[in-house]
């Protein structure tokens, strides 16, 4: 037997800070897609709240995270897997961690139908 996969969510994570806005052909959107190419990730500008004031910083505002486990995803050990057991078992855990997100949000976001989750 192989090392379980566990399905881990925070909820409300995404209400912590807001992004500078960065509409398609915009300078900072360019900017953003150029690191991505480069890095893999895009840089974000996140806005919060200050020490003194609610209204800009780069604070997290107070908002409630709520981080729920799953159950595990048993897996089977393969000491040289090749590529395709490796995106199988990817696929698997990709549709139990959806499953998951599906049964949780609706105790934990404010408008359940619509919110998904993005996996690229």
């Amino acid at each position: 037997m192989g090392t379980p996969l566990v399905p881990v969510v925070s909820f409300g994570e995404t209400d912590l800070y807001d992004q500078v806005s960065n509409p398609e052909g915009s300078w900072l959107r360019w900017v953003q897609d150029q690191f991505r190419k480069v890095f893999g990730i895009a840089p974000i500008i996140p806005i919060g709240r200050g020490f003194f004031q609610y209204s800009f910083g780069f604070i997290p505002r107070r908002c409630p995270v709520f981080t729920v486990v799953g159950s595990p995803m048993e897996v089977e050990k393969i000491p040289d897997p090749s590529r395709q057991q490796v995106d199988e078992v990817h696929q698997r855990f990709t549709d139990h961690l959806l499953a998951f997100f599906e049964a949780e949000k609706h105790k934990y976001v404010k408008e359940p139908d619509k919110t998904v989750l993005e996996i690229e």
